[in-house]
């Protein structure tokens, strides 16, 4: 099930290693926010939601980059927009 010894394997684990990374850090957030600033859970909620959404589109413009430098294909309008 695992790759040969190499770059794939060491990409695969630091991978995992982030999701893991991500998953502890929105449950502690959450725990945080609710328990210790006393939020009610729907404003953590819509927080972390909007704080999602954001990092989905500032990720669009540093990869148009590229293509704006003409180092790389078109990246715009982006893949969940396009027809």
């Amino acid at each position: 099930m695992l790759p040969e010894p190499g770059p794939q394997r060491a990409m695969i684990f630091s991978s995992f290693v982030n999701r893991i990374g991500n998953g502890l850090f929105n449950t502690a957030a959450v725990l945080y926010f609710t328990l210790v600033v006393h939020l009610p859970a729907a404003q953590v909620g819509a927080g972390l939601t909007i704080a999602g959404l954001v990092g989905l589109l500032a990720g669009c413009p540093p990869g148009c980059w590229p293509t704006a430098t003409g180092r790389a294909g078109s990246c715009w309008p982006p893949w969940w927009c396009r027809p």
